[in-house]
């Protein structure tokens, strides 16, 4: 679940690809109530969205002082991109293996932004990671 407020700052502040960007999701009770937007350093990168998970582990660390919990990492697509690039899946794989057992699963959307969102979300079910695509819930 996500809020409707986060969903739309998602959707319209994101820029248009390129470059693709991202960033991480954060929430409370399972509902997505805040993000961290990465922008890319490397400009000749913009065919792709390479996060600088330096910064970004060290705002999940802040999460976790504030009880907001890690819920997934997002990014942008080129326009009518929604579907996973195949270095996309491989990404999600590694992510998840990185994860404490304690996490099952972890949300995975594209933005196409101004226009939509293609929900994923990645689970680890007895040792495999699945990526599945799943509906958001807005409230």
């Amino acid at each position: 679940m996500i809020t409707k407020d986060i969903f739309k700052k998602l959707l319209y502040e994101c820029p248009v690809a390129p470059p693709e960007v991202g960033g991480i999701l954060g929430g409370v009770d399972g509902i997505i109530q805040t993000y961290v937007m990465d922008f890319p350093e490397d400009s000749s990168a913009n065919n792709r969205y390479m996060p600088n998970i330096k910064k970004l582990n060290q705002k999940i660390a802040e999460w976790l002082d504030k009880d907001i919990e890690f819920y997934g990492v997002f990014h942008t697509h080129y326009p009518y991109g929604y579907a996973l690039s195949i270095e996309d899946k491989q990404y999600i794989v590694r992510i998840m293996e990185a994860m404490p057992a304690r996490i099952i699963h972890l949300y995975f959307p594209i933005l196409i932004p101004s226009d939509g969102m293609a929900a994923f979300k990645a689970v680890r079910d007895k040792g495999v990671i699945r990526i599945e695509a799943d509906t958001m819930k807005f409230v």
